[in-house]
């Protein structure tokens, strides 16, 4: 049988017909049982079903003909270029479309053709690449919620950039089977304390990303008692705190920049072992030498002098400020004396000293 009788034949059809026809023809065809003959035969009436004018048709097509080991790349090609209803059964389960099909349908710009991509048995780290490249969160959680997509760790270094407060698309990085130790670092920066908590229980991280987490856990919630601690107990907390080793730097950071400035005061007096008064007066001096002089005697790094400083600059001059407005002026302050730091927002600035910070102090300790 030619394909010019088989076109006739099936121009002959009602349009319920030949949608029957496809599906009938199709499910043989993925059968197996088919001779070469008939193979080739009913690739031609598929071929001819697959440019039908009737959208039913073509949708039954590609439904049935999906996972058919014997579907031609070049009819293959045609059904993923139709539109989505037709497409995606095609996109999602046909294993003759290479890496360089798919990145082209995905770089198209449709959302359902570039979900049904992603959710491929397999994804390929180049295809994996381009659909986290869309921006598009759909697109990116179904690639994400598929663990037989590779991602590479600068496509998941992406995601965690592009979508740095979305505890969903977080929740999935950290339920990937394997999370690169600077993905996890990127996590701890800007994940919520109970996202901490899961990244912690799913994944063997290494233990200064272990110590970092309990850093941020702890740092966090005693900032948080601290500032709602009445004013006049500062003195007694910070030096109940520091008797306990429990008084670090970082702590005394995160407290200045959230605006608890009398327990900072406190803190960095029971540190220098002097009285508040006297702190607080080289704290505030206008000049660099007051603060500097009480800032070392306190015992505190160089490495933070110039971020204790940037902090302290916002809170000296916009005492008044929303905590907010004050946060986001604190960061910038921060990245112009650290230039290689890289951070959206004051947590992760945070984050990065503290792990700069760490190796340091180690270094300096054992000195």
């Amino acid at each position: 049988m030619t394909k010019d009788r088989v076109e006739r034949l099936l121009a002959d059809l009602s349009a319920r017909s030949r949608a029957e026809t496809a599906t009938i023809v199709a499910t043989e065809l993925s059968s197996g049982r088919l001779s070469e003959a008939e193979r080739a035969i009913a690739l031609d009436i598929i071929g001819v079903l697959a440019q039908d004018a009737l959208q039913a048709v073509r949708e039954a097509v590609a439904e049935h003909i999906k996972s058919c080991p014997f579907l031609p790349r070049e009819l293959a090609l045609t059904l993923a270029h139709d539109v989505a209803t037709v497409a995606v059964p095609v996109l999602q389960y046909a294993t003759v479309f290479t890496d360089e099909d798919l990145i082209s349908i995905v770089r198209a710009g449709n959302p359902a053709k570039q979900v049904a991509i992603a959710r491929r048995p397999q994804v390929a780290e180049a295809v994996a690449d381009a659909l986290v490249a869309t921006c598009d969160r759909t697109v990116v959680k179904a690639t994400l919620w598929n663990h037989g997509a590779c991602l590479a760790e600068s496509a998941m270094s992406r995601v965690v950039d592009q979508f740095a407060q979305d505890t969903a698309i977080q929740e999935l990085l950290i339920g990937r089977p394997h999370l690169p130790l600077a993905v996890a670092q990127r996590l701890v920066e800007c994940a919520s304390d109970d996202m901490r908590a899961r990244l912690m229980l799913r994944h063997s991280l290494p233990a200064e990303v272990f110590d970092e987490l309990m850093m941020h856990g702890r740092d966090r919630a005693l900032s948080s008692m601290i500032a709602a601690h009445p004013p006049e107990d500062a003195g007694t907390l910070a030096a109940s705190l520091a008797r306990r080793n429990m008084l670090p730097a970082m702590l005394l950071l995160r407290c200045l920049c959230d605006g608890s400035l009398v327990f900072f005061e406190a803190g960095v007096a029971v540190l220098a072992q002097i009285d508040v008064e006297r702190a607080r007066i080289l704290i505030h001096d206008h000049g660099v030498l007051g603060f500097q002089a009480i800032y070392r005697r306190a015992g505190l790094p160089d490495l933070l002098l110039p971020a204790f400083r940037a902090a302290m600059s916002v809170r000296r001059e916009f005492g008044g400020l929303p905590q907010p407005e004050a946060s986001q002026l604190i960061l910038e302050r921060i990245l112009d004396h650290y230039p290689g730091l890289r951070a959206d927002d004051l947590e992760q600035a945070l984050a990065q000293l503290w792990r700069v910070l760490v190796p340091e102090t180690l270094s300096a300790s054992s000195s």
